[in-house]
This record gives structure tokens, sequence and C-alpha cells, in this order.
């Protein structure tokens, strides 16, 4: 389904008053475009490539989550 379909699909649930509820699905297309951008043609042959979310995943555990200490800085009182 197309965006305008989708809105259009939307706006006549809402005003029949019901809810509306909507899941975005990622086909992987990107990501293998970008492993593969990684390989030199020549080596698409013989092409084994990961189009896991394995790369999502990692990213989010490593910049959603402190993995340092930060020191904590306390104002005097006057």
């Amino acid at each position: 389904m197309k965006t305008p379909s989708l809105i259009a699909a939307v706006e006549y649930d809402l005003t029949a008053g019901h809810a509306a509820v909507i899941q975005i699905v990622s086909t992987g297309e990107a990501l293998m475009e970008r492993r593969l951008s990684e390989i030199p043609t020549e080596d698409w042959g013989d092409v084994q490539v990961d189009i896991t979310p394995r790369e999502y995943v990692l990213d989010y555990l490593a910049h959603s989550f402190p993995t340092q200490l930060l020191r904590a800085v306390h104002r005097q009182r006057r």
C-alpha cells in the first residue's frame, strides 16, 4: 500500500470512529544495497552477504545504553 492510499484509508477509518494501526516493515533492500556496495563487482559471482538486522541491532545497543562512567560534579552551596 502506498502512502496516499494509506492516508486515505486512515482518514476514512478515523471518521468512522475506528482507530488506525500502522506497521512499517523494512524489506532490507537498502541494507542489501549497502552490503553489496562494499563488495567489488568482480567478486559478485561468489557473494555471501549478511542482510540480517544485525547492523541495526548493534548500532542501537552501542548508542542507546551509556557504557562509560560519568563523573558527578556537585556545586557548592553558598
